[in-house]
């Protein structure tokens, strides 16, 4: 899609600032160009996904270099997304954890939250985690699961990201952590364009989308939409300090 219609239409929704975390190191130029080209509109964020993770460990200097000087460039207001992904035909384990737990090293370093990614390896993140707090400060991207073990990453610190799964009435462990969990850790997503458009929101997804989710969290806690967006705006930007 044209990217000044997308960011017209984020601004028709009310949608001002838009973090746009970069994946994996071929990707790190081309998103450090979007705050240059959108400054004040669109923030960076840098770092290498589970699913982008060599199989050997031959370029992390390299990387790490390279990730430490896209991540002190104006613009840039966290280390993502990083993570764990131990689905079917991912990157070996050993080295995904070697790499997260280098990339949450550098965050701390450089005193920037993180934006993390996590499937089938709860547990194991958790563990990952556990020694940074409560200095590190970051944002579990994607929020499908329950309650009971939100809590758990609420108690390292972290903040929840909610995204379209909210939409869904399926998707009940989503619902009832966004309907419970404290308003103030809190974050509103899209995981645009990636993230499969469904019913109205189909063909794409883009950031347009989060008043959407906005709308759907205020209507599971009882409030006001305008306030909720306040309220989560409000939460992104004490976190990443978005200005």
């Amino acid at each position: 899609a044209n990217r000044d219609a997308v960011l017209q239409r984020a601004r028709d929704a009310g949608v001002s600032r838009i973090v746009v975390p970069a994946y994996q190191p071929s990707d790190w130029p081309a998103v450090a160009a979007l705050p240059k080209a959108h400054p004040g509109q669109i923030f960076a964020a840098f770092g290498t996904h589970p699913w982008a993770v060599r199989d050997t460990d031959g370029d992390d200097d390299r990387d790490r270099d390279a990730l430490a000087q896209h991540l002190q460039a104006p613009g840039t207001v966290a280390l993502g997304e990083i993570g764990l992904d131990f689905g079917d035909e991912r990157p070996p384990r050993p080295r995904q954890i070697a790499l997260c737990r280098a990339q949450l090293v550098l965050a701390c370093d450089l005193g920037l939250p993180v934006i993390l990614h996590v499937h089938r390896a709860h547990d194991e993140l958790l563990a990952l985690l556990a020694p940074f707090a409560p200095a590190l400060r970051g944002v579990i991207h994607g929020w499908t699961r329950s309650p009971e073990l939100a809590e758990r990453y609420l108690r390292l610190g972290l903040h929840l990201g909610l995204g379209l799964s909210i939409l869904t009435a399926s998707h009940q462990n989503a619902r009832r952590t966004a309907a419970t969990a404290p308003l103030s850790r809190l974050l509103l997503e899209t995981d645009a364009p990636t993230a499969v458009a469904q019913g109205p929101l189909a063909p794409h997804t883009e950031p347009a989308h989060t008043a959407l989710v906005a709308r759907e969290l205020a209507q599971l806690r009882n409030t006001d939409a305008k306030e909720m967006a306040r309220i989560t705006a409000q939460n992104a930007q004490q976190l990443l300090g978005l200005s």
